[in-house]
């Protein structure tokens, strides 16, 4: 019988599999990338190409580039992702990791028709010294992620004909509590949001816990480790388009 140890385990190998896939098929992409970028120099320097051919041929080469560009960005969010073991404790900017956590989720989120508003940008680490997005909280940066990641996966069963996620992110009385909603598109049926067992293990390891209030939806609370009033113009961190 599994256990949420063993099915945390499981994900962890799970996570060293899919680190191993992105990291080979980065070599790939940036073959693709370095030749259409070559190729595109090359109609540029053809004087034997007239010049309506030449403008067509470019937006190709464009168009295979920036698919390209899109495809890097997700293997190395997954990459990371996948590559960052459970175990370390520290202060975790929660909103990046909220929206990292929903750009991977997103391929299998849009084959259910279901929106956010993360984009392929949300997967990039941030610079060193960065400001944070929004309160940070004292939590395993790993756990945190899958746990997130293990949620959005859910929000189908929660909006069986589709419709848009969304999530709000406030500091109350030492603690962060973040609120994960789904609205179904046209008055589509709307269930309860189930909570996968692992994602509320997680949360139970890192002193935090989930409520489902009914619906589409699910809140999580986590320890804040921001000192009080640091984010105060930024209390609210909701989910909207860049």
């Amino acid at each position: 019988m599994l256990t949420p140890e063993t099915d945390l385990h499981r994900h962890a190998l799970v996570g060293r599999i899919a680190a191993g896939l992105a990291h080979d098929i980065n070599g790939p992409i940036g073959v693709i990338i370095g030749f259409t970028d070559l190729a595109r120099e090359a109609v540029r320097g053809n004087p034997t190409m007239d010049a309506a051919s030449a403008i067509r041929l470019t937006e190709y080469l464009d168009m295979i580039s920036n698919a390209a560009t899109r495809a890097r960005s997700l293997t190395r969010g997954v990459w990371t992702f996948a590559k960052t073991a459970p175990g370390t404790t520290g202060n975790v900017d929660v909103v990046r990791t909220i929206r990292m956590s929903a750009a991977l989720a997103t391929p299998e989120l849009r084959g259910a028709k279901i929106e956010s508003a993360a984009t392929e940008d949300d997967l990039l680490q941030a610079e060193p010294g960065a400001k944070p997005l929004g309160p940070l909280v004292r939590a395993d940066p790993a756990l945190c992620a899958q746990a997130f990641v293990g949620l959005f996966l859910a929000a189908p069963g929660a909006l069986p004909a589709g419709g848009s996620v969304s999530w709000n992110v406030m500091e109350i009385r030492g603690a962060v509590r973040i609120e994960l909603s789904g609205r179904a598109h046209d008055g589509g049926p709307e269930q309860n949001w189930p909570v996968p067992e692992m994602a509320r293990t997680a949360f139970e390891i890192q002193s935090g816990h989930i409520k489902t209030p009914g619906g589409p939806a699910v809140h999580a609370i986590l320890p804040a480790s921001s000192p009080a009033g640091e984010f105060q113009a930024t209390r609210q961190a909701k989910a909207s388009p860049r």
